[in-house]
C-alpha cells in the first residue's frame, strides 16, 4: 500500500512552503517514506556591523554616508530531499534510518576581518549544499532501562573559499540511557529529558537560533515543553500536539511540525500571539 501526501505548511520561516511526502508499508511496524521539503527565510543585516565606524556622516540621514554595510540580504531558500525507513525491525528496537540532500541559495555566513580599529563582521552571501545520513534508535533492554542514541555525518560543501560550513562537524553522535522505576501502587518513576533551541519573538522578529534553550520530556508516549524559566505562558507542562492547550497565566496553542514546534499564547483581548519557535532536535 502506498499513501501520497502533499500538503501546506504554515510556519514564521516559510510562509508558503510545499512538503510533498510518500510513504509505503514495508511490513506492519516499519515504514519507507521520501520527502521533498521546501524552506524559506527572510534577509538579514550584520549581525555586528562595525564597518559602520567607517561611513559615520553626522550631515546624513542616519548619521551615515551612501553606500554602507548595513544592507539586508537577499532571502535565504532552500529545498532538502530525503529519503528513509521508520519502525520497528525487531522486537526491543525503534529506530530510523535517512539519507538526505539540502541545497541552500543566497546563505549569509557571518566574516570577520581584523582592522586597525578591531574587527570588522560582514556577511558573505553563498551557496551551500548539504549531503548525509543520520540514524536514531531506542534499545527497549528491559522494564527499567532503555538506550536512546543516534550517529549522523554530513558533507557541507560551500561555493565560496572564504566561507566554512559553521557548527557542521562532519560526524556526529549521542548516547542517552533512560531509566524507568517502578512503584509499589503500579506507578512509574522515570523520563527522557532533551534541550532544545528556541527562538523568542520580539519587538524585532524572530531571534536567533538558542536565543533560548528549552526542555522536551517524554513521558507515557507523549511529548511535553517544560519551560518555566520562559514565563507567560509556559508555568505548566505544555503537550506537543496541534491546537489549544489550558496553560498558566494564559491558554496557549502549538502547532507542531515533524522536527520543530511554534507556541504561541492568547492576550486579554483574544489575539493569539507567536512566543517560541522550537526545534526538536536534542542540542
Amino acid at each position: 500500500k502506498i499513501l501520497s501526501n502533499a500538503h501546506k505548511t504554515i510556519h514564521p520561516r516559510h510562509p508558503t512552503g510545499l512538503n510533498k511526502v510518500v510513504t509505503h508499508g514495508v511490513s506492519e511496524d516499519l515504514t519507507l517514506y521520501g520527502a521533498i521539503q521546501s524552506g524559506y527565510q527572510s534577509g538579514q543585516v550584520p549581525a555586528r556591523p562595525y564597518c559602520l565606524f567607517g561611513s559615520l556622516d553626522f550631515s546624513q540621514p542616519g548619521n551615515v554616508s551612501q553606500p554602507n554595510c548595513f544592507v539586508a540580504t537577499d532571502p535565504i531558500t532552500a529545498i532538502n530531499y530525503e529519503v528513509g525507513i521508520k519502525g520497528k525491525p525487531v522486537k526491543k528496537l525503534g529506530m530510523s534510518i535517512a539519507v538526505f540532500y539540502t541545497n541552500y541559495s543566497d546563505l549569509p555566513y557571518q566574516v570577520s576581518t581584523t582592522t586597525g580599529a578591531g574587527f570588522d563582521t560582514r556577511n558573505i552571501i553563498v551557496d551551500q549544499t548539504s549531503a548525509g545520513i543520520e540514524w536514531e534508535g531506542t534499545w527497549f533492554a528491559t522494564r527499567i532501562f532503555s538506550l536512546h542514541s543516534s550517529v549522523g555525518y554530513i558533507d557541507a560543501d560551500v561555493d565560496d573559499p572564504q566561507a566554512v560550513a559553521p557548527l557542521t562537524p562532519e560526524l556526529t553522535a549521542s548516547i542517552s540511557p533512560i531509566f524507568s522505576w517502578f512503584l509499589d501502587n503500579g506507578g512509574e518513576l522515570g523520563f527522557r529529558v532533551d534541550y532544545v533551541s528556541c527562538r523568542v519573538n520580539g519587538p524585532d522578529g524572530w531571534g536567533p537560533p538558542l536565543d533560548h534553550c528549552g526542555l522536551v520530556v517524554y513521558l507515557d508516549g507523549g511529548r511535553w515543553f517544560v519551560d518555566v524559566g520562559f514565563g507567560d505562558c509556559c508555568m505548566v507542562p505544555i503537550p506537543l500536539i496541534d491546537g489549544e492547550h489550558p496553560g498558566v497565566p494564559r491558554a496557549v496553542r502549538c502547532r507542531v511540525d515533524d522536527d520543530e514546534f511554534v507556541i504561541a499564547d492568547r492576550d486579554p483581548d483574544g489575539v493569539w500571539n507567536e512566543q517560541l519557535w522550537c526545534t526538536l532536535e536534542p542540542l
